[in-house]
């Protein structure tokens, strides 16, 4: 990877003293683009420290206090009720879907305030996020899985899978779209 960065580096580099070389920008771009995945990957394998220790209730927290740094959106978290702490891979799958979802809507939805509501509910911790931005339904979802380049979509589904849990996306009205996780209570909790 480190080489991979320091290849496009090289490239950025070679156009500073040259006119604009749409290729090498190309070139540069992708080179980036790979760098960013592979960073992806890694940091989706690692368990977060506040994860871990303190839980997906703090964890879920602090998502929407370093959206809110930005000044940009404004995120509110609610929580109706004390998420109790489950399985490590139950929690860590949900903290990762949480991010995709937080990261899909503040790159496509155009939402200037977002909620992120937490509850616990006979089926299991829910976890609804709810925004003013464009959207989609449960529909477009299950379309939009199965085509090329969906690799955020695709690991939704494939970290859900894992521990049994469910999203729904659902267009409330217009401009106003929510979309919910719900997390089974397993059998193994921690205490």
């Amino acid at each position: 990877m480190v080489a991979t960065l320091a290849s496009a580096r090289l490239f950025l580099y070679k156009t500073k003293d040259t006119q604009y070389d749409e290729q090498v920008i190309n070139q540069a771009k992708q080179l980036l683009d790979e760098s960013i995945s592979k960073v992806r990957n890694i940091s989706h394998k690692l368990q977060p420290a506040t994860l871990q220790h303190l839980g997906l209730e703090r964890s879920l927290q602090a998502i929407a206090e370093s959206v809110n740094m930005s000044g940009v959106v404004s995120v509110q978290y609610i929580g109706n009720t004390q998420l109790p702490r489950v399985a490590d891979n139950a929690e860590l799958a949900a903290y990762r879907v949480s991010q995709e979802v937080m990261a899909n809507i503040l790159k496509h939805s155009g939402a200037k305030n977002i909620s992120v509501i937490t509850d616990v509910i006979p089926a299991g911790i829910q976890i609804t996020f709810i925004h003013n931005g464009s959207g989609m339904s449960q529909e477009m979802y299950e379309e939009q899985i199965f085509k090329k380049g969906a690799t955020g979509l695709k690991n939704i589904v494939n970290r859900l899978k894992s521990i049994n849990a469910t999203i729904q996306f659902k267009k409330v009205e217009e401009q106003l779209f929510t979309t919910t996780l719900t997390i089974p209570l397993s059998e193994k909790t921690k205490s």
